[in-house]
């Protein structure tokens, strides 16, 4: 929000700056006290875009991805052929379990390659695959 500033000068400044560095779910606060000089509005949009950058500059950036559980079963016999496609598919083994003859694996991968990697594993004859894990 420009809360006050003439229109363009401090939210979509501080907003392009994120957008140019591609992060997201992220909350800047700039508190600008007025210190006397008139700044107009370039020296505001300055202002803001340099207070946004140097924070960022300066923040410790941690990289998340939404992750999406999902688990299958399967004969212990196909236990290579799953642990290869789990390596191939870059999956995140979350637990396992062996009851008799048959395994059961959960995992997660990102959102974004849930539904691949489901089709994948659904594909090998013998597969269970339960997507809401």
């Amino acid at each position: 929000s420009d809360d006050g500033e003439p229109s363009g000068s401090a939210g979509i400044q501080i907003y392009n700056t994120f957008c140019s560095r591609k992060i997201t779910n992220i909350l800047v606060v700039v508190v600008r006290y007025y210190g006397g000089i008139k700044l107009g509005v370039p020296g505001l949009i300055k202002a803001y875009r340099t207070a946004t950058s140097e924070a960022l500059d300066h923040a410790q950036i941690i990289e998340k991805c939404i992750e999406t559980p999902f688990s299958a079963r399967f004969p212990y016999a196909l236990l290579p052929e799953i642990s290869k496609s789990e390596k191939k598919l870059r999956l995140n083994r979350v637990s396992e379990s062996y009851t008799g003859d048959t395994c059961t694996v959960t995992w997660k991968t990102r959102r974004s390659e849930a539904e691949n990697c489901i089709k994948v594993l659904k594909g090998i004859h013998g597969v269970s695959v339960n997507p809401e894990a």
